[in-house]
């Protein structure tokens, strides 16, 4: 289960006790502070190996920089998964933002959560052998999870860093070429999608059901909007 709340004291939180990951979380996951600003974040869920009869490691709390998280050990589990997750998507939106979430996502993944471009960010995944790579942008999140070899969760870790820092962020919106390229493979992705009745069904129930604000339902958003996206928009968010 995600983190949805912090504590207020953090001594609250047995520093002491025999927990792995919490020291590397701690210290060095510190995300980009502009992402960090449009979308908060609520959590960390980290199923860690542990063996019968070992104490219970279960954690819940935020860190000096606003990340909240939970630690949760499942006996006998061979893995370890980790769950980052941002409050954002097609919910945070607005009318003048609709679908720009998701084009940071192609912008950032070159492609999407579940299926990274090349060399990175997939090169990065592969070399750490993650297994059941999820996320990307949703209804109410932007996340990205995925099980690895418990031995590799602090590389895991430094990865995710590395992946959302200030730099990369900071150098992925200067590039304007990819930003028209993230464009225009969204574009052709979307006219696929609305090509098919059900589709454009969904499409046209949803901004006529709630019709006071459709865009909190669009996580794709208004081709308009997203042709006319500066990276000052984007860092914007």
């Amino acid at each position: 289960m995600l983190a949805s709340h912090r504590y207020e004291d953090e001594g609250r939180i047995d520093r002491n006790r025999s927990c792995p990951y919490y020291l590397p979380m701690g210290k060095n996951l510190c995300l980009g502070s502009r992402l960090r600003s449009c979308a908060t974040l609520i959590g960390i869920l980290l199923c860690v190996l542990v063996t019968p009869g070992a104490q219970d490691l279960s954690r819940l709390g935020s860190l000096h920089n606003g990340l909240e998280y939970a630690i949760h050990p499942i006996l006998g589990a061979s893995e370890a998964s980790v769950l980052l997750v941002f409050r954002a998507g097609a919910e945070a939106q607005t009318a003048k933002t609709a679908g720009l979430f998701k084009l940071v996502e192609s912008i950032l993944f070159r492609g999407s959560v579940a299926d990274p471009g090349e060399p990175e960010p997939a090169g990065a995944l592969e070399t750490l052998q993650v297994s059941n790579l999820e996320g990307g942008t949703s209804l109410d999140r932007f996340s990205i999870g995925f099980s690895v070899d418990p031995a590799l969760m602090g590389p895991s870790l430094y990865t995710l860093a590395a992946l959302f820092s200030d730099l990369r962020i900071e150098a992925a919106f200067a590039d304007t070429s990819s930003i028209e390229k993230a464009k225009a493979v969204m574009a052709i992705e979307q006219g696929k999608a609305l090509s098919g009745g059900e589709a454009a069904y969904e499409a046209a129930f949803a901004k006529k059901l709630f019709s006071a604000a459709p865009w909190r339902l669009d996580i794709v958003g208004s081709p308009d909007i997203r042709a006319a996206a500066t990276a000052q928009d984007l860092r914007a968010l």
